[in-house]
């Protein structure tokens, strides 16, 4: 299917025979999410699998998108991508998603990604959930520090994680990190 089709196609999914878009207006729904994407226009007449790697992540979240779902729950959505079309994939999950007051819970090992667009935040280590605050309060709270040398600790009141290599270790610490 191309661009165009595979957003109708979703389109008509979440609404179901009995809710009746008319063919014009799935015609413009899909062509205002394929331009809220910068789906690049000759692009949306190609099979979605000829297209570039970003190009494939935007139509699988303009898919998600056109149904409008109160809830969006995306793992690593910026794998892969270049600067500018990971740019434009957040403008979009904020913008006109989160914006409308809709939750998106986004997995991210890059917090860079994360510090522009969460407001809340939780740090999952090992399968466990350490930390979950607003992103402000971990800031004042919360430090990374690395650290070399021998028998670091790897435990304390303070540290929330510790990864130890040889004779390095990374912290996750709380309050007093310089300490």
């Amino acid at each position: 299917l191309t661009v165009r089709e595979n957003i109708i196609l979703a389109l008509q999914a979440k609404r179901g025979w009995f809710r009746y878009i008319p063919p014009k207006r799935q015609e413009e729904l899909a062509q205002e999410m394929i331009k809220a994407l910068r789906i690049a226009t000759p692009d949306s007449q190609k099979p979605v699998r000829e297209l570039s790697g970003g190009n494939q992540q935007k139509v699988i979240l303009a898919r998600w998108l056109i149904s409008n779902p109160e809830l969006l729950i995306l793992d690593e959505p910026t794998a892969g991508l270049d600067p500018v079309v990971m740019d434009q994939l957040l403008r979009v999950l904020v913008e006109d998603f989160a914006g409308t007051g809709r939750t998106l819970l986004l997995s991210s090992h890059h917090l860079s990604e994360v510090e522009r667009i969460a407001d809340w935040v939780g740090i999952i280590d090992a399968g466990t959930l350490k930390l979950e605050a607003r992103l402000d309060d971990i800031r004042g709270s919360f430090r990374r520090i690395r650290a070399a040398g021998r028998n670091l600790p790897s435990s304390g009141a303070t540290i929330l994680t510790c990864r130890i290599s040889g004779d390095t270790a990374e912290y996750v610490v709380r309050f007093e990190a310089e300490a």
